[in-house]
């Protein structure tokens, strides 16, 4: 049996990007994993990968960096994504 995930996000900034992952089987949990991504574009890929997520938290509303681009240009975008449930 596949765990259900709850995710929290704190957007740091500057390579500082934490991420806190609890596994729950049933009502209790597993254990707690954290992260520290670089971009929030490494963020949000790591969450697409989570085919068991359940719950995410996000620390902040506001518009993140997901990166460089050629010429030293920064992708800035304000995005909350959603994913469709299987039964939809």
């Amino acid at each position: 049996m596949h765990s259900e995930l709850v995710l929290g996000y704190d957007p740091g900034g500057d390579g500082a990007h934490g991420v806190a992952l609890l596994p729950l089987s049933g009502v209790s949990t597993e254990r707690v994993e954290t992260q520290t991504f670089e971009t929030t574009q490494s963020v949000i890929e790591y969450i697409e990968s989570l085919s068991t997520l359940v719950a995410l938290g996000v620390d902040t509303l506001t518009c993140w960096s997901t990166g460089r681009v050629a010429g030293g240009r920064q992708i800035v975008g304000c995005a909350i994504a959603t994913r469709k449930s299987a039964a939809a």
